[in-house]
């Protein structure tokens, strides 16, 4: 008679090999953005070289074109872009530890569309135009909605407070987006605006990164 023994598991990764996989990721992800940066800054209509974009860096009283074109256009745009993207990421992670979910989103708590939905009363109703216009009702509206989740799904019997939130956000966010579709197709112009508010643009933005940096500060902290 013979006894069949049970498959053989492989044994999981030791901690230390995880570590170092994950230390090389950041590694080459750091690189990765470094270049990024770097392209942002020397590349464009006309082309800046490294040690020219150094010098310049240096001397930042300098008030030769490619000095202006520096100051003004590429370095604000860079780092709103690193703003931007940090805020993207670590708004994503909180999302995901508030579900326990690792695909969450901004959108998966309504959090999304109700930036948006603000953006589009803030046009009907107060003639809000331009970005550093858009910004405030925006994040009004984010903040309204996260407020709203939380009180709706920590209420709820849906057996946990997580899937309670979930509920509530997609729920919430629903309700938005028809909105949001209700409004837009009666007026053209404030279709025009919300696709351009939701497309986004990172040049010509630097009078919006004052306002933005604080909140995004704060969010990295909290994540």
């Amino acid at each position: 008679m013979y006894v069949t023994s049970p498959p053989a598991t492989s044994a999981p990764p030791p901690a230390r090999t995880r570590s170092s996989r994950g230390t090389a990721l950041v590694l080459a992800a750091c690189a990765v953005l470094a270049c990024a940066v770097i392209a942002s800054i020397t590349l464009g209509a006309r082309d800046i070289s490294p040690p020219e974009v150094v010098r310049i860096l240096l001397h930042p009283d300098g008030t030769g074109y490619n000095s202006h074109v520096l100051w003004t256009e590429r370095i604000p745009r860079t780092l709103l872009g690193l703003t931007v993207g940090a805020a993207l990421g670590a708004s994503g992670l909180m999302m995901q530890a508030l579900t326990m979910n690792p695909l969450a989103d901004p959108g998966i708590l309504g959090v999304e569309q109700g930036a948006a939905m603000f953006v589009v009363l803030g046009i009907l109703f107060l003639d809000i135009t331009g970005v550093t216009g858009y910004f405030w009702p925006a994040l009004a509206g984010a903040a309204f909605t996260a407020t709203l989740v939380y009180l709706i799904g920590t209420r709820t019997n849906a057996g946990s407070s997580t899937l309670g939130l979930v509920l509530a956000g997609v729920a919430l966010a629903a309700v938005m987006s028809s909105l949001i579709t209700l409004l837009v197709v009666r007026d053209e112009a404030v279709y025009a605006h919300l696709r351009f508010w939701s497309m986004g643009q990172l040049t010509g933005r630097a009078a919006v990164l004052d306002d933005i940096l604080p909140f995004a500060v704060a969010g990295l902290l909290l994540a």
